[in-house]
């Protein structure tokens, strides 16, 4: 079982184009950072703010990894802010609020309706380009 999964990552880690791997990598870091290791206590508006924007550009970056697709890469961004805030409850010195899980939920949606828009085959965004190169469906 392990040796499939082993095999499976490493066939994913190959198709997916090593900017998106670097970014990823660097707001996950970015975003434990903030959310468990730096108590940095921002006031309320900008808070929500920062919420929306890191998920917008998480679900982005993670999008690289299921070829553009807006469904999959919204369902892993809200599990990732629903846990985020599930964490960031137990720390101790950070609360777990409603109204951030809400502001990352909509920065999430607002990148996957981004995502999910069809662009005319003459202006396809990188990813389709990329997958298009690689041999991928579409």
């Amino acid at each position: 079982m392990l040796n499939f999964l082993s095999t499976r990552f490493s066939a994913l880690l190959r198709r997916v184009p090593p900017a998106t791997l670097s970014s990823t990598i660097f707001l996950l870091a970015v975003g434990a950072a903030l959310g468990f290791g730096l108590p940095l206590g921002l006031a309320h508006p900008y808070d929500r703010t920062l919420h929306g924007v890191f998920f917008a550009l998480l679900t982005i970056s993670l999008s690289g990894f299921f070829q553009g697709r807006a469904l999959p890469v919204l369902i892993l961004a809200t599990v990732l802010a629903g846990g985020g805030e599930i964490l960031q409850g137990m720390t101790g010195y950070r609360d777990m609020l409603v109204v951030d899980f809400i502001a990352s939920l909509i920065g999430a949606l607002s990148a996957a309706g981004v995502l999910s828009i069809h662009m005319p085959s003459e202006k396809l965004s990188f990813i389709e380009r990329e997958r298009v190169e690689r041999g991928l469906p579409k």
